[in-house]
């Protein structure tokens, strides 16, 4: 029960990095909780059942959230299209797998986090229809690249916060439409000063997106759940949707042991664009699984 009790301090993710931590386990929790519950009223521990049944409730709560859909106004008339964010993964040689499972999935944009030298090599000569790629290459977990079928009219390697943490940015052409393409990767708050640098870019982001007025869309290892307190500040700060919500949690990481995944790739969106449909991608080698959407452009 105790443990039970502890797993709500996730709901006070917003102010200290260990309860941040707590707050991506919300699956975990119900898998244990209830077991334990069905025990407790069995047994006729009526107390203990009451302090468990609203663990369970809030966790429970807290994960139906991602199947409720977003209601949006009006019906997009433009163009659909399928975008995927891909952490490689820096220690993954697994070329042929990863560029079958991309082809396979067909996307039209595409982020790429921990892009390397032999990521690049690999991908820009097997990948020929998409054209149009903005890149900078880092042999170690933070390289990003941008991959678009779609024509670039602008690109660019950006800073939001730290230079060690690059994003990509890109304004790409489709057809009569223009749409705003962000890839991201912050750092993984495994410190009390990488939490720090995560939660200040992911700050200056949601600002950042808040003063775009045209569709635009975030993808990235965000090395956050939609649990957290500050990825809430993310979609609200910027005006985005998380494109799980009303298709389910879809579990990202990490891709081989499926008892402990959690979703922390993430795609959003702002409300000049409405998700279609929203899949996790199959194990191509990567410690994370590809997470792509269909997006209807306003």
């Amino acid at each position: 029960m105790v443990g039970s009790v502890l797993s709500l301090a996730g709901q006070l993710s917003s102010y200290y990095l260990y309860f941040d931590l707590l707050s991506h386990f919300r699956i975990q929790y119900i898998v244990l909780i209830f077991p334990a519950l069905c025990v407790s009223l069995l047994l006729g521990k009526r107390l203990i059942s009451i302090a468990l049944f609203i663990c369970l409730s809030i966790h429970c709560f807290e994960v139906l959230r991602s199947y409720l859909p977003k209601q949006t106004d009006g019906e997009p008339a433009g163009p659909v299209i399928r975008v995927m964010t891909n952490n490689l993964w820096a220690g993954n040689y697994s070329q042929a797998a990863q560029v079958h499972h991309i082809q396979s999935v067909n996307p039209d944009i595409i982020v790429f986090q921990e892009y390397t030298s032999h990521w690049e090599q690999a991908l820009s000569k097997s990948l020929p229809d998409y054209l149009y790629q903005e890149a900078l290459v880092f042999d170690n977990p933070f390289g990003i690249a941008l991959y678009s079928k779609f024509p670039l009219i602008e690109s660019d390697i950006r800073v939001f916060a730290y230079d060690q943490y690059p994003t990509v940015e890109g304004k790409v052409a489709i057809g009569d439409h223009e749409l705003i393409v962000i890839g991201v990767h912050p750092p993984p708050p495994v410190t009390a000063s990488r939490y720090v640098e995560r939660n200040r870019q992911l700050t200056l982001l949601g600002t950042a997106a808040r003063s775009i007025n045209k569709p635009m869309l975030i993808l990235g290892d965000l090395n956050t759940t939609q649990w957290s307190g500050h990825f809430r500040q993310l979609e609200e700060n910027g005006n985005l949707t998380d494109v799980r919500r009303g298709f389910g949690i879809l579990t990202t990481w990490p891709s081989s042991r499926w008892l402990l995944r959690i979703p922390i790739d993430h795609i959003l969106v702002n409300d000049q664009i409405k998700t279609v449909q929203t899949k996790v991608g199959e194990f191509a080698g990567s410690d994370h699984r590809s997470l792509w959407a269909d997006i209807q452009l306003f």
